[in-house]
């Protein structure tokens, strides 16, 4: 399905159904629903973000962004980019797509390749797994320095509203953030490959204002916030890609409002080794 006069809105037997957008510079791409059993999630291409996390009819997301900084130059988000693709995709015989892939960079210089796999739970399970990967493609004939920064700010919260309902924060083994609320809710963040430079564990406010200063800026290695507050967490890694080399981050979240559903727990294992083994294949 392609457009060039207005928004472009984004079976598992023997095909998978796919719609491929490529969009130009002048041409801004629509929001996109994911859906999976008892889950959706709303992305928006556009701004390289995800909106919404619903599980069982309720909104715990607030927002989850990346940005990028190229040498010593200050970082930037990464929708400043030029947006090049947009994929979407259903490969189960659930309804709606679970799948997208939004590509940002120019083939002169550099991709990052953003990869969201949904997975929901039984309706009323209460839980649900987010897969993403993350490719970053040195298209040129130099070495390639960049860090790059993953922005979480979750509201975990019984009407999916703003409040300082968040108990704790707390980055453990240099890669898992847990989040929990004052109710109980937990949601977890696992990096699986590679580990985190940097992490931070703050009060909203304190990470996105400095992301977005438009000045050189480091995590400040924080792994714990244990006072009533509206948390967020954030990642960051520095790297050298060679020249026409990939890196590749690779990691899960997991969202439980109840009791863990096995059989979410093992779909999501699978998926994401399926997921990275196709992805390191590129």
């Amino acid at each position: 399905m392609i457009t060039t006069t207005r928004p472009v809105r984004f079976g598992h037997l023997m095909t998978c159904t796919i719609v491929l957008c490529f969009i130009t510079p002048s041409i801004h791409a629509a929001q996109v629903v994911l859906n999976d059993r008892n889950a959706s999630a709303i992305v928006d291409p556009e701004y390289a973000r995800m909106m919404t996390w619903e599980v069982d009819g309720v909104d715990y997301l607030g927002v989850q962004t990346f940005y990028y900084r190229v040498g010593d130059n200050p970082e930037k988000p990464v929708h400043q980019l030029p947006l090049m693709g947009v994929v979407e995709s259903n490969g189960d015989f659930q309804p709606g797509n679970e799948r997208i892939l939004m590509r940002y960079g120019t083939p002169e210089t550099f991709f990052i390749t953003i990869d969201y796999v949904l997975a929901g739970g039984l309706p009323g399970s209460g839980a649900s797994d987010i897969v993403e990967v993350i490719s970053i493609d040195n298209k040129s004939d130099e070495p390639l320095r960049m860090s790059f920064f993953q922005y979480s700010d979750f509201d975990l919260t019984a009407t999916g509203s703003r409040d300082l309902d968040d108990r704790s924060i707390n980055i453990t083994g240099g890669n898992t953030a847990t989040q929990v609320s004052l109710t109980g809710i937990v949601v977890s963040e696992t990096v699986v490959t590679p580990m985190p430079t940097l992490s931070e564990a703050v009060p909203y406010g304190s990470t996105s204002d400095k992301l977005e200063d438009n000045v050189l800026d480091n995590l400040d290695g924080s792994t714990s916030l244990n006072t009533p507050a509206d948390h967020t967490w954030a990642f960051q890694w520095d790297f050298t890609v060679p020249p026409h080399g990939s890196f590749l981050i690779s990691k899960d979240k997991h969202l439980e409002v109840g009791i863990p559903e096995p059989a979410t727990l093992s779909l999501l294992t699978l998926s994401l080794f399926a997921l990275t083994r196709r992805r390191s294949a590129l």
